[in-house]
Formats: C-alpha cells, structure tokens, sequence
C-alpha cells in the first residue's frame, strides 16, 4: 500500500515538472500589458470653447496615443494569430475597447493667449479583449472613430472660420453649430435624424430673426439674404415666404417675385394669417381690382377681421370708385380699433375723391395726430392744407 503511494506521489510530481514550461510559458505573461497614452489641447477661444470639451480632446488624443501602442502590441502578441486584423482595424478596435478604461490625469498650463491642458492616460491591455471579434463589433468600433474624427475637424474648421469672421450673424452661427458639435463630442453622440432636424429647424429661426433685424433696419439686401438662407435650412419655413413676399412688394416692387412667395406660403400653410390680405395688396398696385377683391374677401372668410384687412377692402373699392362701400369698409376697421390711423388717412383719401376736401383734411389730420411717425399722412395733410 505504501509502495502504490509512493509510485502515485512520483507521477504527480512528474506531472508537475512537465506542465511547470507550459505555465511559464512567456504568452501567459504577453497577454496583459499597461500601456500610457499622452495627449494635449490648447483652449483659445473660451467664447465658442469650454474647459470640459478641452479636457475631452486632451484626453481623446491619449487614447488614440495608447491605442497605437495597444495595437502594435496585440499584433505582435504570439497570443493572437497572425495578420487576423489589420493594424488600422486594430487601432480602431482597441480604441473603442479603452475608452471606458483607466483614469485619465490632467494638468494645465498657460499658453499664449490660451491655456493647455494635457492628459495622460494608463490603461491596461488584454490580448483576450481582441479574440473572436465579431464583424458587427468592428464596423460598430471604425464608425465610432470616423465620427469622433469628423467631430473634430468639423470643430476645427469652424475655428478657423470664427477667428477669420467679422460678421456678427456668421459668428452667432458657428457658436451654435459648435455647441451643437460639442454636445456630441463630449457624450459620443451619434448625429441622428432628430438632432440633424433640431438643427436645421434652430438655424433657419436664427436666419430668419438675422433677417427680421435687417428688414426693421431696412437693409433689405441682407433680409432677402438672410430669408433665404433660412429656407436652406428649413424649405418648409412659411414665414420666411411670407416676409419675402413683403420684400418683393414694397422694398424691390417686384410684383411677380411677391405673388411667387405668397404662394409658396400658401402651398405650406394654407391658413396663414395675412397672406391672402397681402396677395390683395399685390394684385391693388398692379390694377387688377377683381383679384385683389377676391383675394381680400378670402381672407375675410377665413380669419377674424382684423382692421387692417377692412383698410385694404376700404381701398379696393376706392379704386373701383365704389365710395360708399370703401366709407363702410373704413368704418367696419374703426369700430375694430377706433384709434387705428390707416383707416383716417384711407378714409379722408376716399372723401378726397369724392370731391368733400374739408372732409379729407380732417380725416387725414386724425391719421396724423394718431401716427406722428406716418410719412404718407404728413405729405397728404401738407397737400391738402395748402
């Protein structure tokens, strides 16, 4: 009994001896590695720029730093096959792998006009995080770093354009696409069709209020620039159809352009408070009383009278000669808002036409009173004085 022991215990210690190579074999030792990535970024523009996207740059450039090495050593590692992965799918891989690894360590420095921060990143490596990859997980992993890469040098593009650009509605522009960009960055966000169409939407009301700015400034060149632009973003903009069409009409009296417009509001929202009453207004300076009596009374049809909707029915049948119905028309606009100049001034042209010239006067001078800031009604109360 105690030789069968003896001979058990021998084999053992045989075995022990025979596998004691394979334990220390130096691919055990290879499969695990820290590697130390280090990365840095200069903050210049704090207006368009923070210290957390800064800090995220420093540390996205030391992780594609440690990721190389990371790649290297995989691919060099006797534990993987050989050329299973290219070196650029590997470094892409390994950086989406590390990414949620080890602690990143900061420090700053003033640079310049600007500040610096710099990040070291030690992470450590598993050779066995890089086994049986399968091929979902690797094209999930390069649209990662395509993205975050696009990230960056869309970032860097629109530096360059804010550090070059004067103009106040262009730098507005690029401080909102940056931190759209930023937002993105900072939480590995991947643009989808929601975001893209916040986006657009944000952009085209900023280049539709730039525009509104120019218009009340009465720089109409820019406005008309800054409407369109808004359609770029946003072709479904009604309003932005809408104050062109105005534009079109009273700025460039460019008749046709205007009723194009108008129409486009239309084809978009059918219901759009004013747009018939404005076609009417188009139609009353080219001379077609018809249309433009159509068109007013459409817009009579379908929304709440408003004063300045009975001012244009006033003029059209002024127009047409029809003074009795323009007096009622201008009447129906004061019983709205007794105070509301235009429909005076209207009125008094009307009883001009109709030859009562003491009445026009008074008329006119109530529309003054009412509106000291009204050009047309200073000029006809002038005429009609003298």
């Amino acid at each position: 009994m105690a030789c069968l022991s003896s001979s058990k215990k021998m084999i053992l210690a045989m075995g022990i001896l025979l596998l004691l190579p394979i334990l220390l074999s130096p691919s055990v030792s290879a499969e695990r590695r820290q590697v130390e990535g280090y990365g840095s970024y200069l903050l210049l523009y704090s207006d368009i720029e923070d210290e957390a996207l800064a800090r995220e740059r420093a540390r996205y450039e030391a992780l594609r730093n440690a990721s190389e090495q990371a790649a290297i050593f995989v691919d060099t590692s006797a534990d993987m096959p050989y050329g299973r992965l290219s070196r650029s799918d590997l470094r892409s891989y390994a950086a989406s792998v590390l990414d949620k690894r080890g602690t990143p360590y900061y420090t700053r420095t003033s640079q310049g006009g600007g500040t610096r921060f710099s990040c070291r990143l030690a992470v450590t490596v598993d050779t066995s995080d890089f086994k049986d990859i399968s091929y979902d997980s690797l094209q999930k992993s390069r649209r990662w770093a395509e993205e975050r890469d696009r990230l960056l040098r869309e970032m860097d593009d629109l530096k360059y354009q804010y550090a070059h650009g004067s103009h106040d509605t262009e730098r507005q522009n690029i401080r909102f696409r940056m931190k759209q960009l930023m937002s993105q960055f900072l939480h590995n966000e991947q643009p989808s069709i929601k975001t893209r169409y916040s986006y657009n939407t944000a952009m085209a009301k900023l280049a539709y209020n730039d525009g509104v700015d120019y218009h009340d400034r009465r720089d109409y060149g820019n406005a008309l620039a800054c409407y369109q632009k808004a359609l770029s973003y946003n072709p479904e903009f009604d309003s932005a159809y809408y104050n062109m069409g105005i534009l079109y009409k009273n700025a460039f009296k460019d008749y046709e352009k205007a009723l194009e417009c108008y129409d486009m509001v239309i084809r978009i929202n059918p219901a759009f408070s004013g747009v018939y009453n404005n076609i009417a207004c188009v139609y009353l300076v080219m001379e077609k009383y018809d249309d433009a009596l159509k068109f007013v009374q459409k817009e009579l049809s379908i929304h709440k009278p408003k004063p300045y909707v009975y001012c244009t029915l006033g003029e059209i049948y002024t127009a047409m000669g029809e003074y009795d119905k323009a007096l009622e028309a201008f009447g129906n606009a004061l019983s709205l808002d007794k105070n509301y100049a235009a429909a005076y001034l209207f009125r008094g042209l009307a009883y001009e036409k109709m030859g009562d010239k003491a009445r026009a006067l008074q008329e006119v001078s109530k529309a003054r009173n009412l509106n000291s800031k009204d050009e047309r009604a200073r000029q006809h109360y002038e005429r009609l004085k003298g």
